[in-house]
């Protein structure tokens, strides 16, 4: 398979590569084109949560207030059908922004503002003793860990054959409407917002990290996307491992420099047979 390889690799197979790399900047407005057209196609769901300040802090509660989805998008389709065979969107998800949690200073003072729950995120709680003595290690902070409610996590939690019995009674009959008109639909609302989420990490991690302000249409922050992950700079370290350096800095393609640090302190950089020098296999 192409470019394979990761930490043992030829000169030959590494050329090959890099070619490929640089060719790829060409697309990359295309590719944002791409993926903005694919956002707008998905919509965006936003839930609206009652807030509560807490030790300085403007923290959203699980209380939620409104709901809203962008019009003529996928999901706002979805969630009319879901809400036509009786859904209730509320029930599918708290659908949090873990990045819509601001700071901001003003006259020294920082102010932090939530506008999900738990900073758009829901993770254990740390190792630190409750005031009352239990240990908090693992517990999550939202409403719907049962162990909150039942008393903690170390307690036994018994319920009867007679109630899991009549809840599966309940169910057996109807498993194939609760497939079509909740799990089934739900999932794929779910999905979509899982879409939506990898290619907003596509664009403004993976490809603004890659070329930075080189190229138009990426939302490039200086000082957030660090100068050493530019594809640039990635290029220019390994090929100085490959090849020779002038005084002016710029690199000698056609001068291997096998005597350098490629093939004295990385082993697994090799130089190509002849038969090898213009194959990436």
């Amino acid at each position: 398979m192409s470019f394979g390889f990761s930490g043992i690799f030829r000169e030959g197979a590494w050329r090959a590569f890099r070619t490929f790399v640089m060719q790829e900047f060409r697309d990359v407005p295309k590719r944002i084109q791409a993926i903005d057209a694919e956002l707008d196609r998905i919509g965006r769901i936003t839930v609206f949560f009652a807030t509560e300040e807490q030790d300085g802090v403007q923290r959203a509660t699980e209380l939620r207030k409104g709901f809203s989805v962008t019009p003529n998008s996928s999901l706002q389709k979805l969630i009319q059908a879901y809400i036509a065979v009786g859904g209730n969107p509320f029930d599918i998800s708290l659908f949090s922004y873990p990045d819509e949690t601001v700071s901001f200073t003003s006259q020294g003072v920082t102010t932090t503002v939530e506008t999900h729950p738990y900073g758009g995120v829901s993770v254990p709680l740390g190792v630190e003793a409750a005031e009352e003595g239990a240990w908090d290690a693992g517990w999550l902070p939202n409403l719907k860990y049962p162990a909150r409610r039942l008393g903690g996590k170390d307690i036994v939690w018994n319920t009867t054959t007679e109630l899991i019995d009549a809840n599966r009674r309940l169910r057996r009959w109807i498993t194939q409407e609760i497939r079509e008109k909740r799990n089934s639909i739900e999932t794929r609302i779910l999905k979509l917002c899982d879409l939506r989420e990898q290619l907003l990490i596509e664009k403004n991690e993976w490809i603004t990290s890659a070329v930075g302000d080189s190229v138009s249409g990426t939302d490039f922050i200086e000082g957030y996307h660090a100068e050493s992950a530019r594809a640039q700079k990635l290029l220019y370290a390994i090929d100085a491992h490959f090849y020779s350096i002038g005084e002016d800095g710029r690199l000698s393609f056609d001068n291997i420099n096998v005597q350098g640090r490629a093939f004295t302190r990385f082993r697994t950089l090799l130089s190509n047979y002849p038969e090898e020098k213009w194959t990436a296999l």
